[in-house]
């Protein structure tokens, strides 16, 4: 950074914990939603809880490919990896994440027509709208039969932390991520999580700017008044070299 890009300073920062900054919290289970990874990140106080953090190898291309075998399985012709860009775009028109799904994947009502670049017009069905994105809460969809929901890992996640700190994190659960953007998606995780802790009080947060919640929170942490020490400066990194950062961005 300091070579190449001739910034001034830096400040070297986890990417969860600006996502819960950018929420006005300093304590939540952070569940950020990518494109091919889903990371769950427990923080109290402003420090992340080591033992309470997992992942998922899977993720928003997951949810593309997925809808991809939906519509050849419907009838539309798919061949080159180029059409894997515009299933893309149906997903993120078109598909929504349903509170019941089994129901609402057979009402026709929900079929949309889309026309492909080259003019051909397709039906969108319903079940392609409402089964894309079962996968993030039924991993079996995809035959990953070892592999374990979202909600199952939300809960797991917070139950590794210690007593007194699970309960403000069952209600500040935030998400976050490209993925997480789907309609639908706050409502159905709570209700999922609701079923495994029925007795839990809980609350899942979804910003409507949760797309870019990072590069939020890094704003705000960069523009606070008393910040301005964190920063590492050339002349520091001179000096002291990846030390300075494990010292000051911690």
């Amino acid at each position: 950074m300091f070579e190449k890009f001739k910034v001034p300073a830096v400040f070297v920062s986890v990417q969860a914990s600006l996502a819960l900054l950018s929420a006005a919290r300093d304590t939540g289970l952070v569940v950020d939603i990518g494109d091919g990874v889903i990371h769950f990140v427990p923080i109290f106080r402003g420090k992340i809880v080591a033992a309470g953090v997992q992942r998922i190898d899977r993720g928003g291309s997951d949810l593309t490919k997925h809808l991809w075998n939906l519509l050849r399985q419907g009838g539309v012709p798919l061949e080159t990896s180029a059409e894997m860009d515009i299933v893309r775009e149906i997903k993120e028109q078109f598909c929504f994440v349903s509170q019941n799904p089994q129901n609402e994947s057979e009402q026709s009502s929900l079929n949309k027509p889309y026309t492909f670049p080259d003019g051909r017009v397709v039906t969108i069905t319903s079940k392609m709208r409402v089964l894309t994105n079962e996968p993030l809460f039924d991993p079996t969809v995809l035959g990953l039969e070892a592999s374990k929901s979202l909600q199952r890992m939300i809960v797991e996640s917070i139950q590794r932390c210690d007593a007194n700190m699970q309960h403000p994190m069952f209600q500040n659960i935030v998400i976050c991520g490209g993925p997480s953007t789907m309609t639908g998606i706050r409502e159905r995780i709570e209700m999922e999580v609701r079923k495994l802790v029925p007795h839990q009080p809980l609350n899942v947060i979804a910003p409507e700017w949760r797309k870019i919640a990072t590069w939020l929170g890094g704003s705000k942490l960069a523009s606070h008044s008393k910040f301005s020490s964190n920063w590492v400066f050339y002349k520091e990194w001179c000096e002291f070299g990846t030390r300075i950062i494990a010292h000051k961005c911690t």
